[in-house]
């Protein structure tokens, strides 16, 4: 299992950084999510009859992945005690995506020999 959170806010206020002077603040907030998990399942058989083996693998794997993430800028912060997407007065910009896969996989090997000497 994987799973990952950001929550962030880079804020400069009206006195210093990028929001000195001009604008009351400069604020870029970004909520990113991703989930991912696998599962891997093997089973092994071998058993020998007589002069004759057999050796048999077989296995399953599969993973699901979600991610999301939505970023927003903006200057002119109307409330610099509630840094949230709402308190950017004139937005720069807004991104967005959401992702979701899932892969499901098989997998087999036989194996035979004769007397341990010839195989296939």
């Amino acid at each position: 299992i994987d799973q990952q959170a950001i929550d962030e806010t880079l804020y400069d206020n009206k006195e210093f950084g990028a929001g000195g002077g001009i604008w009351t603040g400069v604020l870029n907030r970004v909520k990113s999510e991703v989930f991912q998990y696998t599962i891997s399942n093997i089973l092994n058989y071998n058993k020998m009859y007589g002069n004759h083996g057999l050796d048999v693998l077989l296995g399953q794997e599969s993973q699901v992945s979600e991610m999301n993430s939505i970023n927003v800028y903006g200057y002119d912060v109307l409330d610099s005690e509630l840094l949230s997407a709402s308190s950017i007065g004139a937005l720069w910009s807004h991104t967005g995506y959401a992702e979701n896969y899932s892969l499901l996989s098989y997998f087999s090997q036989v194996a035979y020999n004769y007397n341990q000497k010839y195989y296939l």
